[in-house]
């Protein structure tokens, strides 16, 4: 048995958190004590979090033993004081024994280290860095929420990625918390009791969320419109074929709706339905903002879509439009709506334009009983916002709770790499970076969750047009990988059919 030993009692219940993740990502069974243990034998194993080693009294009791060393940089009297939290972090590069390269902002010592104590057959591992605090600080977005004034001079207010401590330390692109989570196991491997970590994906090494935002579903609205693009692929473009091309489009969507550009999820299905994968939909129901209401979720051939999506296993979700995100009434009068329509009632969703307040848009999603949430990326950078690549329930540290949601961090979104505005890449880049980060998260055995629009297969588009072939790629890619490609529902459904104890349920033994 695992049994974990929790000095800081002020601030116990989001220290059981951070444990409770990662027990829960490894998939082992633990015991919080509180006093004192009886009945230890050779195989248990202790694991403190403590500042002061003197006051425990069963500290040396233990034959394996891995203490880490509570830095009370995040959990003290200041907790949740902007200046003097962010002021605290002080980034450390962690290099142990030629094997591990961590990212350390919570540490109190001027040098990190691993220190190995061995006595009598008995080992201790001393860590004095703080990766409980570590951890707690990225999967709760705590900076975005005590320093919530940036997304003032955000153009859609958002949390820019490059005013997140990640971006300015360069470790955006590097998950964190599942390094940490890596070390901790390996800790635990090495006390060669013959413990085993969960294999969640079962045969597959991991898995790969592939999602699609349906913002629109007809590209040709109104001809005045299509006259304004045709002049400007004329005149801008000097392509005549491409404006006479666009006139044509337009006339024969009007004649039959899906000759239309945008009404292409039939293909997209087809495309992963024959590499065996998976994906969800995320349709949208209304909103009151000018990049809303592109479709009429009522209309019977939006219904027979997402018929024919949940007919064919794949998942049709929630799209929560552009100013849903701290508005709970226009969130559930949404969702209310696509519930009369969407026949799986345990369907997730993602937040339009990637919008999102961690102290109000999850506790939305929590109270409106979605399955889960698939928005915590940043749209102008990609990589790892919460410095995490597996599903998770996030803590909402202004109500002092874990919320009854899930959490499928995004990693990457088409226009983020594509975009002017955003990362920028060349076809060649956007190809290169994303494979690099589904190589990252396969090391971690986590969730590779892509982004990709059905409005990004327009080959008309110029930008999307070289780009067309970059989703099929990505497919094959991971098709040649050892992985459980397909949609959030399916992700958290594995999950909770291979997990004998739900996450929630604290192992303790008061004493």
């Amino acid at each position: 048995m695992i049994y974990v030993y929790i000095q800081n009692k002020k601030y116990l219940k989001k220290i059981q958190y951070v444990f409770d993740n990662v027990f829960f990502n490894l998939g082992l069974e633990y015991k919080y004590i509180y006093d004192e243990v009886i009945d230890i034998n050779d195989e248990d194993i202790l694991v403190t979090y403590s500042f002061n080693d003197d006051e425990i009294e069963f500290y040396d009791l233990f034959k394996n033993h891995i203490d880490i060393k509570d830095s009370l940089k995040l959990f003290n009297d200041d907790y949740y004081m902007k200046y003097n939290v962010l002021t605290n972090i002080e980034i450390k590069k962690v290099r142990l024994y030629d094997k591990y390269d961590l990212i350390s902002l919570f540490s109190k010592e001027k040098e990190v280290y691993l220190n190995i104590l061995e006595d009598n057959e008995n080992t201790i591992y001393k860590v004095n860095f703080d990766v409980i605090s570590d951890i707690f600080f990225m999967l709760t977005r705590y900076e975005e929420i005590i320093n919530y004034e940036v997304v003032k001079n955000e153009v859609h207010n958002r949390f820019p990625a490059v005013e997140s401590i990640a971006f300015k330390n360069n470790f955006l692109h590097r998950p964190i918390v599942n390094e940490d989570i890596d070390f901790l196991w390996d800790l635990i491997d090495n006390f060669k009791l013959g413990l085993e970590r969960k294999e969640w994906w079962g045969k597959e090494k991991f898995a790969v969320c592939l999602t699609h935002d349906v913002d629109m579903v007809f590209k040709y609205l109104k001809f005045k419109k299509e006259i304004r693009n045709s002049a400007r692929y004329l005149l801008k473009e000097g392509s005549l074929n491409k404006s006479i091309k666009n006139f044509i489009l337009f006339f024969k969507s009007k004649l039959n709706y899906k000759n239309d550009p945008y009404w292409n999820i039939e293909d997209i299905l087809k495309l992963e339905k024959d590499k065996g994968f998976k994906s969800s939909f995320y349709f949208m129901s209304g909103g009151t903002s000018k990049v809303d209401n592109y479709y009429d979720i009522e209309d019977p051939r939006i219904q027979n879509l997402i018929k024919f999506v949940e007919d064919n296993g794949f998942e049709a979700g929630y799209h929560a439009s552009f100013n849903s995100y701290n508005n709970f009434k226009l969130m559930k009068s949404e969702k209310e709506k696509l519930d009369t329509i969407i026949s799986s009632k345990q369907y997730g969703c993602r937040q339009h334009y990637l919008r999102f307040a961690p102290n109000k848009t999850w506790k939305q999603h929590e109270q409106l009983k979605l399955k889960y949430d698939a928005s915590l990326g940043y749209a102008d950078r990609q990589g790892f916002r919460c410095g995490y690549c597996f599903p998770f329930k996030p803590y909402d540290i202004v109500r002092d709770e874990v919320l009854n949601i899930w959490e499928i961090p995004l990693t990457i979104m088409d226009v983020t790499l594509a975009g002017s505005n955003y990362s920028n890449l060349t076809v060649e880049e956007g190809v290169n970076e994303i494979k690099q980060y589904i190589n990252t998260i396969e090391k971690h055995r986590g969730v590779f969750n892509i982004l990709w629009h059905n409005s990004s297969f327009d080959t008309l588009n110029t930008l999307w047009k070289l780009w067309e072939n970059v989703y099929g790629e990505v497919l094959e890619y991971i098709s040649c990988k050892g992985v459980l490609a397909t949609s959030g529902q399916e992700i958290l459904r594995n999950i909770q059919e291979n997990n004998e104890k739900i996450m929630e349920e604290v192992h303790e033994i008061r004493i």
